[in-house]
């Protein structure tokens, strides 16, 4: 009997179990939340409540992805020109903001 292959993932969600590619996707990973962990600090956030953002903030991005790769036609808000797609980014992004001014 044949095997289905495995679905393709995004880079950012890559499996981590490969010794070939293990350490990249943790690297990738790292970096972008330290980057973001320091851009919310610069805000004024305290250590522990800007990682805890910078966390939230890179999975609502992954996430945003993801809907967009998997079921474009389901979250049209996720697709660059779809319907709705500049108010829902808007919308993530003050969620992501709340409490902080931007500009």
């Amino acid at each position: 009997m044949r095997r289905a292959p495995k679905p393709v993932t995004p880079a950012g969600v890559a499996r981590v179990d490969h010794p070939a590619v293990a350490e990249v996707p943790q690297r990738v990973a790292r970096n972008r939340l330290d980057h973001v962990t320091t851009l919310f600090a610069d805000l004024g956030l305290p250590p522990r409540s800007a990682r805890q953002r910078a966390v939230a903030a890179y999975a609502a991005y992954l996430g945003r992805i993801e809907l967009r790769r998997a079921v474009p036609p389901t979250a049209p808000e996720t697709v660059a020109d779809g319907e709705g797609a500049a108010e829902a980014l808007e919308h993530l992004v003050e969620m992501v903001m709340a409490g902080h001014p931007r500009g």
